[in-house]
């Protein structure tokens, strides 16, 4: 009898802590704070610089797969902790505008003309 119980505390042993890492779970909580800014009041000389001014803003701020450097999302890999808090800050739409109006605007009169957008589109983002 005493040879079948010694065999059977290292399984249970074996069992209770298999169980003890698969049950494991651990709670992950993201807070995302959000900039905003009321829009400016930006202008445009004609139709042909709003069009490229915000073709070059959405390419800039949101680029294609092939623009940049691998996949969008992100994969994090981590050891189980009970809780992890993530804080991040995104800026709005209005925010993102008025920083590339500021940059495009390049005389500060308050209209980007077809040769500042055209500037603006060819100048390469950080």
């Amino acid at each position: 009898m005493k040879t079948r119980m010694k065999n059977i505390i290292p399984h249970r042993r074996v069992a209770a802590i298999t169980l003890l890492v698969l049950l494991t779970g651990c709670v992950s909580v993201k807070r995302y704070t959000y900039q905003d800014a009321p829009k400016s009041d930006m202008r445009f000389e004609s139709l042909a610089a709003a069009t490229t001014f915000y073709d070059a803003l959405l390419a800039k701020k949101f680029p294609t797969q092939q623009q940049s450097k691998g996949p969008h999302g992100d994969v994090t890999i981590s050891l189980p902790m009970p809780y992890m808090q993530y804080r991040q800050t995104r800026t709005s739409a209005n925010v993102l505008f008025n920083e590339a109006a500021t940059k495009a605007d390049a005389n500060h009169d308050g209209v980007i003309s077809e040769e500042e957008a055209r500037v603006y589109a060819q100048v390469k983002s950080p």
